[in-house]
């Protein structure tokens, strides 16, 4: 299966703790570990994000399963008055994530976003346009939220179409367990498209 890549969007605002933070490191990782990372197979990257936004790492960084284990399990979590900025964390996706420089292999690979939030936008309207923007430059975005906080509406907003396959919520972070196979299977085989983290 050849894939462009997997982009995983890891928020680290103030909701999430750094418990938690530590689940989603672990779903990150277990679902990861379903693909072949190779550079002809599944890429890996990893954002960031709260009130800063920034790569962990990009897609280039890694070349097989063994390598990006341990950058996974190392990304620390933000500590401080974060905010959930994802409509930072999705701009920098659509404007550098892909690209070449940052290991992006362009054509028909399909480039794919799991987003994992727990909180809501800090600005939703910036955050609908940033997806938008996204899912035009043909990123297809799971978006995945966690906790009593999710918005169903919002979620929507950042997921790709059809919503009812591209978007999730679940009660907390030990929770993401139970979807990890139905995303991998999504992401896979998914609809027209293979995928991106």
């Amino acid at each position: 299966m050849e894939m462009n890549a997997n982009y995983w969007k890891g928020d680290s605002s103030r909701s999430i703790g750094s418990a938690a933070f530590k689940e989603l490191k672990k779903f990150a990782l277990d679902v990861m570990k379903r693909f072949t990372v190779s550079p002809s197979d599944i890429q890996v990257g990893f954002i960031i994000f709260g009130k800063d936004t920034n790569f962990e790492f990009t897609l280039g960084s890694y070349r097989d399963q063994d390598e990006v284990i341990n950058p996974i399990f190392n990304v620390k979590y933000l500590q401080g008055m974060q905010l959930t900025y994802t409509n930072k964390a999705l701009t920098l996706l659509t404007r550098y994530g892909f690209s070449n420089l940052n290991g992006g292999r362009g054509g028909k690979i399909p480039k794919i976003a799991i987003l994992i939030t727990d909180g809501e936008p800090t600005d939703i309207e910036a955050t609908r346009i940033a997806a938008e923007k996204g899912k035009q430059e043909g990123i297809i975005i799971f978006a995945i939220g966690v906790g009593q906080y999710i918005d169903q509406t919002e979620l929507d907003i950042m997921a790709s179409s059809p919503t009812e396959t591209h978007s999730f919520a679940v009660d907390d972070y030990a929770a993401l367990s139970s979807i990890e196979k139905s995303l991998a299977e999504k992401t896979c085989t998914g609809t027209i498209f293979r995928i991106s983290f």
